[in-house]
């Protein structure tokens, strides 16, 4: 009975925190028509996504305050007309418009009217996008997306490493002018988040393997480094570092092995196989001894804050986290000494080092790693790097 209560006290308080919130927005949209009916309907289904997911009070109410502190801000933005911040963000809309007119979902389609291979986004954003008819949705959209990100990365650092890694982990990314700069406008980087997110925590904390890979599948339909990068992180950690069997492994190879020989020969993915094919015959040794080195170092500490002062550069907004990176750049020095001292270390971190290891060879190579935005999907992990430098003791917590 007890437990029973206190489960209808806290969605009690849950609900009067929505109640409050509503009361709390009504003077900001007042006047604002179907565009505030957008604003109240996604912040209040993402407010009560992130009160209802289980993680710490603390943890979700700031999570919920920093939604609808970017939702006002996006808002803002969005009925000043400024939120058409990037080129990409233009290309996205007019095929969204394009495919709407033509009215269809097929694949073939899609992928000649958007001109690339990168269709996942469009099978998310078409439905959101034709169900409100305005580009506000897709920017409150991304919003939620990077905040219950957060949440979900949370979740995997407190399970992998210690609360202290994980919160502070939350608090930067959170907080990061990269994520609400690339979080919030209308481009791919928050889907990319979100599936990473999701796909790990699946993996990680829920031991779903299958419906992980399947949600990675899907994530190389957004963003092709991005979805092997996880699919290969999550293959190797489970067949290598996991405390399953022999058996158990070896009939897993045999699973993934029958699954990849379906999904090869299936007509979609003949397209990507071929792209994948043709990027992989660039690689060389000579990209992983040079190319890799040098874009780590850029993602990092790129751009530095010098570089990008000039009122004209949109990147001047990170400028507050280029100095916080250059200012926690010991913590880089400290995790490669703990990196090289405990194994156990090695071993939690190898998921999380495989994707940054994939992103900075496939962005060396397409743009020398000079990729600011490009590097998102992996932004958590290089500032996961930074603090577990910083804080990480052995023994601090083993997850099984």
């Amino acid at each position: 009975m007890e437990s029973i209560s206190l489960k209808y006290f806290s969605l009690y308080k849950s609900f009067r925190v929505l109640v409050i919130i509503l009361i709390i927005s009504i003077p900001i949209i007042y006047g604002v028509e179907s565009d505030g009916l957008t604003f109240l309907t996604i912040s209040i289904i993402g407010s009560s996504f992130i009160l209802l997911i289980k993680s710490t009070p603390l943890v979700k109410y700031i999570s919920l305050s920093l939604f609808w502190l970017k939702s006002a801000i996006i808002l803002y933005l969005y009925n000043s007309s400024n939120f058409y911040i990037f080129p990409d963000s233009y290309n996205y809309i007019k095929v969204l418009n394009d495919l709407i007119q033509m009215d269809t979902y097929n694949f073939q389609i899609i992928t000649s009217a958007a001109q690339t291979l990168h269709v996942g986004f469009y099978y998310v954003y078409l439905f959101i996008y034709q169900l409100f008819g305005n580009e506000l949705s897709i920017l409150l959209t991304n919003t939620f997306f990077i905040t219950f990100s957060a949440i979900l990365f949370y979740k995997i650092f407190e399970s992998r490493f210690s609360y202290k890694i994980a919160f502070v982990t939350f608090i930067s990314f959170s907080l990061s002018a990269n994520m609400f700069l690339f979080g919030s406008f209308i481009l791919k980087d928050p889907i990319v988040v979100f599936l990473i997110a999701s796909s790990l925590y699946l993996y990680l904390n829920k031991k779903r393997t299958f419906l992980a890979l399947i949600i990675s599948l899907f994530l190389v339909s957004v963003r092709i480094y991005s979805g092997l990068s996880i699919i290969i992180a999550i293959i190797i950690d489970y067949l290598i570092f996991s405390s399953l069997s022999r058996r158990r492994k070896i009939l897993t190879s045999i699973g993934l092995l029958i699954l990849t020989l379906v999904i090869v020969n299936i007509p979609i993915t003949q397209n990507y196989i071929g792209t994948s094919t043709r990027y992989l015959s660039e690689i060389s040794l000579i990209n992983v001894l040079v190319v890799i080195p040098i874009s780590l170092i850029k993602f990092f500490f790129s751009p530095l804050p010098w570089n990008i002062l000039d009122p004209s550069n949109i990147y001047r907004f990170l400028v507050i986290d280029s100095i916080a990176m250059l200012l926690l750049s010991f913590g880089l020095l400290l995790f490669i000494i703990k990196w090289l001292k405990f194994k156990e270390l090695r071993q939690k971190y190898y998921i999380f080092l495989i994707p940054i290891l994939i992103h900075a060879l496939a962005l060396g190579i397409e743009y020398g790693g000079d990729s600011t935005r490009q590097r998102s999907g992996v932004f958590i992990f290089l500032l996961a790097t930074l603090i577990i430098g910083i804080f990480y003791k052995k023994h601090t917590k083993i997850s099984g």
